[in-house]
């Protein structure tokens, strides 16, 4: 129901597969967590230095199977550890370190509706290049998701 919260555990990346048509409905949050230590549906990722060392390290996986569509009048957050500037960095912004990922089979959709947000810091990605799968972001639908600066 509205204000609802449905976390995916991290550390079950091989088990969580979502294999029949759902609806998230608006005022609820499926969320995906870069690791057990983020507890706050309000933080979707972390910033870190790129001068430390932080290989790029899956917790939480969802696989969405083949042509099944996830409909988004709600929140989805992938959340990951966003890199900072420092260093010898020469980009700053993209996913490194912990994440999560939703992996979309053969014609698997997300459709986010007018209202809806998608918060992606980790990855959305499909399960074999040039699937046929999609997200697709409607009018009045929000996505959020790192802007890589090169230096």
């Amino acid at each position: 129901s509205s204000g609802d919260t449905v976390w995916v555990n991290p550390g079950t990346s091989s088990s969580i597969k979502i294999a029949k048509s759902v609806t998230i409905k608006a005022g609820v949050t499926l969320m995906l967590p870069y690791g057990p230590e983020e507890t706050d549906v309000n933080t979707s990722f972390t910033a870190t230095s790129t001068s430390k060392t932080h290989g790029l390290t899956l917790k939480t996986k969802i696989t969405v199977s083949s042509g099944v569509t996830i409909t988004n009048y709600g929140t989805i957050q992938v959340s990951g550890v966003i890199s900072g500037s420092g260093g010898n960095a020469k980009y700053a912004g993209h996913t490194r370190g912990n994440c999560a990922q939703i992996v979309l089979g053969k014609n698997a959709k997300i459709v986010s509706k007018s209202g809806s947000v998608i918060k992606c810091f980790g990855y959305i990605t499909e399960s074999a290049a040039n699937n046929g799968s999609s997200v697709t972001i409607e009018d009045g639908a929000q996505l959020y998701q790192p802007f890589v600066f090169l230096f």
